[in-house]
């Protein structure tokens, strides 16, 4: 039995034709499919009934996708979101991914197989989540092919196109200056441009102090970004 077998997914999309392409190969899946055609019908369908998985556009009337989805993320956290759209802009991608989402593929899609590898990705995720609950020993991610082959497409495409790479590197960066309490963070990333980025997020914890990291790219200098 598949793991898209007997799933709800909503579909907000403005295009009827790529919409309906979609719900066809779910429906073919095995999926239950709703849709709607802008943020605010995505809402209504949301409060209605939350879905397994959401797939979701960002060029839409009436609300924004982007508008849509941070919306969404603050309503529904625990929603896991695919968002599919016709701009690949780097900027957007890191806006998104910032915002939870678990995955985006840029349209249009010349395989659905690619898409039913996304969400089998996340259907896999959140099971292996599901059965560590309360095993902390075991609570780190897990690998399995559909995530190893999910990982090794946005390896390729990151590695075939550097400049794109930088730039979601870039987009992913925190804010520069940040709070908690009587605490104040500022940071400066001092590097030249023919570099891979460094790479850094951070975190303020309930107990007020700071987590962070910081990843050289460039310390792979065959694979570094797209490792990052």
């Amino acid at each position: 039995m598949s793991l898209l077998e007997g799933k709800d997914i909503l579909i907000v999309e403005d295009d009827p034709i790529f919409r309906n392409m979609v719900s066809a190969f779910l429906q073919h899946q095995g999926c239950s499919v709703r849709y709607a055609e802008d943020g605010v019908q995505g809402l209504k369908a949301l409060q209605n009934a939350i879905p397994d998985l959401m797939l979701c556009d960002l060029s839409m009337p009436i609300m924004s996708g982007m508008e849509f989805v941070e919306e969404a993320v603050v309503q529904y956290p625990m929603l896991p979101i695919i968002v599919v759209s016709g701009t690949g802009a780097m900027a957007d991608v890191a806006t998104a991914l910032r915002l939870g989402v678990k995955d985006y593929l840029v349209k249009p899609l010349d395989n659905f197989m690619v898409l039913k590898s996304a969400m089998m990705t996340v259907f896999k995720a959140a099971d292996i989540q599901q059965g560590n609950a309360g095993d902390a020993s075991t609570t780190w991610p897990q690998r399995n092919d559909t995530i190893d082959e999910e990982l090794a497409w946005h390896f390729e495409e990151l590695d075939n196109d550097p400049i794109a790479a930088r730039e979601l590197l870039t987009g992913l960066m925190p804010e520069v200056k940040s709070s908690c309490g009587s605490w104040q963070l500022n940071y400066y990333v001092l590097q030249t441009t023919d570099k891979a980025p460094v790479l850094l997020d951070y975190t303020w914890l309930m107990d007020g102090r700071l987590a962070f990291y910081v990843i050289d790219c460039s310390s792979c200098p065959s694979h570094g970004t797209a490792t990052a």
